[in-house]
């Protein structure tokens, strides 16, 4: 009889089972049917994004079921077709993740309502955003601060019709949990011993970040207030060896070590203030130097550092009866730059002179200087105070800006300064100049403009030879990027790394 009972019972799930059919019943109620685009394809669908931007991913999915349908996301790495571990990102329907590293990688996708479910694979590929472009350093009506760049497209991306490339606010894009109030500047900064390091270093209100150039994650950070108790720096500048932020209250220092990343106080800047400081930078014995004077406009005086003693040098009295309007240098006579200051008469507003010292550390107390008077009518295209004066060292030409026109000052010539009418480039009204830099490998003007009505920012870039006087009119941009960022203070071409 117990025999029996289990044959019976055999029968039973034998029968049972013949009721379930291989093709979506579940006894005598239909499964539902679930797919997802691309799933039953031998290949991976690829999908490209570049660096910084976030990763979307909405599958096709197409169900005929009335269950909630659960879903997960995982990501691994894609090396040499080798696929690696998973780890699980997401549970939503679509996919955002943000991916810190260039490279290829698979994203993997389950879907299922707990009776039927399905899979799919994905090939992302993450292309390095910032190989190759321009730094813009800007912000907006309340001062936040905005780090954009603006990618030089490559032949391949050209070829294929690749939009043009430009982001902003990377610094908060690339790092989780940051936020920018102020930033005050941007650093290149390279170590070439023992090993050769470059690094990115940027200034907020409260630290000094050091990014990995090429992905623009934070390598390591500064936080002023454990350096110098209630630091706050009012101004970051670059340095041969250690850059630096100065704060204007205090009249304190901090340096940066780029090598091992950490902050200290110089003792050669001890005691040390300025009001302004205007820098020259230069290619020698392949790296980039800096000249950095320093002005203070009350005591019409400029100071340098002369680095085999330690000790700043200045100007002295020499300059007592004038207004120092600008600064900047000569190309190169022999083995240095001369310093050369624009002033104006205390007395007289129209007679403006312009100073020429062979080295300011060097200067003996008998040498005046090499000086130049220049004559200055109404019509003058005269700066001023603090306006930045760029050198094309080729060209043996100067530019500077007024309003939404830039000017082009010859030093050697009868008039140095041109007349009003006599610009080089106009921008439209409303559209003013508010920094420009000469990349002196390329010889390529860079200009910013900030449209007034909507305080956003616009970058062109010029070939130093087409700007001068008589092109007025039909000199054009060999790149423009409108609106690109917020009020641009620094543009800084970053080089493949």
């Amino acid at each position: 009889m117990k025999k029996l009972n289990i044959l019976f019972a055999l029968l039973a799930v034998i029968a049972l089972a013949s009721c379930i059919s291989d093709d979506s019943t579940e006894g005598n109620m239909s499964l539902p049917t679930l797919s997802i685009a691309g799933s039953d394809s031998e290949v991976m669908p690829v999908m490209n994004f570049m660096l910084g931007e976030d990763c979307v991913i909405k599958p096709q999915i197409n169900y005929n079921g009335t269950d909630t349908l659960s879903y997960a996301w995982y990501v691994g790495t894609y090396k040499n077709n080798v696929k690696g571990e998973l780890k699980k990102v997401s549970s939503l329907r679509d996919l955002e993740y943000k991916f810190l590293s260039g490279g290829s990688y698979y994203v993997h996708l389950t879907v299922t309502d707990g009776r039927v479910g399905k899979a799919v694979d994905y090939q992302v590929n993450i292309n390095r955003t910032f190989e190759e472009g321009y730094l813009l350093v800007s912000s907006d009506r309340t001062g936040k601060g905005n780090l954009a760049f603006v990618k030089i497209m490559t032949q391949e991306e050209i070829a294929a019709g690749t939009p043009q490339i430009s982001v902003e606010h990377i610094i908060e894009r690339m790092n989780e949990g940051i936020k920018v109030d102020r930033l005050l500047g941007v650093v290149h900064g390279v170590i070439t011993w023992p090993t050769v390091l470059h690094r990115i270093l940027a200034s907020t209100d409260d630290h000094c970040y050091f990014f990995d150039p090429n992905t623009f994650t934070i390598a390591s950070s500064i936080r002023y207030d454990d350096v110098v108790k209630g630091f706050k720096p009012s101004d970051f500048y670059a340095d041969t060896y250690y850059p630096f932020a100065y704060d204007k209250d205090s009249r304190l220092f901090i340096h940066m070590n780029q090598q091992y990343m950490f902050g200290f106080e110089y003792g050669y800047f001890k005691g040390m203030s300025f009001e302004d400081c205007y820098q020259y930078s230069y290619v020698a014995w392949g790296s980039t130097n800096y000249m950095n004077m320093y002005v203070d406009y009350s005591t019409s005086q400029v100071r340098e550092l002369n680095a085999y003693g330690g000790t700043f040098a200045s100007t002295g009295s020499r300059l007592a009866g004038e207004d120092i309007m600008s600064v900047f240098v000569t190309g190169l006579k022999g083995y240095i730059h001369n310093e050369l200051v624009l002033t104006r008469s205390k007395s007289d507003s129209r007679k403006w002179y312009l100073h020429e010292y062979a080295g300011i550390p060097y200067l003996q107390p008998t040498d005046l200087g090499q000086l130049t008077e220049i004559p200055v009518t109404d019509r003058t295209a005269a700066p001023s105070q603090g306006t930045r004066f760029v050198l094309s060292e080729k060209n043996s030409r100067y530019f500077y800006p007024i309003g939404n026109r830039i000017y082009v000052f010859l030093p050697t010539a009868q008039t140095p300064m041109p007349d009003k009418s006599q610009w080089a480039i106009s921008f439209p009204e409303g559209e003013n100049v508010t920094y420009m830099y000469v990349n002196e490998t390329t010889d390529e003007l860079y200009v910013a403009t900030c449209t007034e009505s909507t305080q956003r920012g616009n970058f062109y870039i010029y070939k130093c030879a087409d700007v001068k006087t008589d092109n007025q009119g039909s000199i054009k941009p060999s790149a423009a990027f409108m609106n690109v960022a917020d009020r641009i203070s620094q543009i800084m071409y970053k080089p493949r790394l």
